[in-house]
């Protein structure tokens, strides 16, 4: 035991002379470059988390509030890391359940190897140079000021400016085809559909048609201490309903203010005689 501590004492002492790594050494080595892996794994794993939450709010943006506008920018923001990662794609479409919610894991175990075997080949160099010269200043001032931007314009489509949608919600469309409202400068804002829909509508309109309209939606009057701040605190900018004396309020039957409501139309009004613009909030559940 003695001569092999002392055998492997003078192959240390041989080693540190000439300047090659011992055994001690490559041992420190090794285990240094696990831990950097494994860090860079729980980033990258961070980081398809991040991707994935970009997509779903993509999904949400543009099929339940019908804004693909809103839907591009999380889209954009994300397409880098999924251009890197193309596997990416595929687990979002061709898997469902648990396996579609672990997408940024199973993202991570492929791009880890897959990434470790083309730096060992070499085949990142370029890459890696190329990121290089995106960390320069001019380069972090672009990215930031195209960071704003994307920013600036998802803020103008939360608040719906400019308005898109003209006319009249799809939700209304059948229940008043055969009625001639003549509305004024009318636009609506959807705030969410899918098999239950729900849409803010602001119009102007004449008395004897808003009279009209009360009939055909099966309207009743309601006292204003009954209209909540949910009605009167949503997001378009162009939503901005006056609760007066003057103001009159409608709604179907127990209009569902914090929930979807039963199924079936459910509206809640209020229309102004002094400059005849009427704001209306339907929920329409199926």
């Amino acid at each position: 035991m003695f001569e092999l501590v002392l055998r492997e004492q003078t192959r240390t002492a041989v080693a540190l002379e000439l300047g090659l790594p011992t055994h001690a050494a490559h041992r420190n080595g090794v285990g240094s470059e696990m831990k950097k892996l494994v860090i860079q794994s729980l980033i990258l794993l961070v980081v398809n988390i991040a991707l994935s939450g970009l997509v779903l709010a993509s999904v949400h943006c543009t099929l339940f509030r019908g804004d693909p506008i809103l839907g591009a920018i999380p889209v954009i923001i994300a397409l880098p890391g999924i251009l890197l990662q193309p596997w990416f794609i595929a687990f979002c479409l061709f898997t469902t359940g648990p396996v579609l919610l672990a997408t940024p894991l199973w993202t991570t175990a492929v791009s880890v190897p897959v990434y470790v075997l083309l730096d060992r080949k070499g085949k990142l160099e370029r890459a890696k140079g190329l990121l290089a010269r995106i960390k320069t200043r001019r380069s972090l001032v672009i990215t930031s000021a195209f960071g704003a931007f994307l920013l600036l314009v998802a803020i103008a489509r939360y608040v719906d400016f400019p308005a898109m949608n003209r006319g009249m919600p799809r939700s209304l469309q059948w229940a008043l085809q055969d009625v001639d409202l003549k509305l004024g400068s009318p636009r609506y804002y959807c705030l969410e559909k899918w098999i239950d829909s729900e849409w803010i509508w602001q119009a102007r309109i004449s008395e004897s048609k808003m009279n009209t309209l009360v009939v055909k939606l099966r309207l009743r009057s309601i006292p204003l201490d009954q209209i909540e701040d949910q009605y009167l605190s949503r997001s378009p900018y162009w939503w901005r309903p006056v609760i007066s004396e003057q103001v009159h309020a409608f709604s179907t039957w127990d209009f569902p203010m914090d929930w979807h409501g039963s199924g079936g139309r459910h509206v809640l009004a209020t229309w102004n005689p002094t400059d005849e613009l009427l704001h209306m909030w339907i929920k329409d559940n199926f």
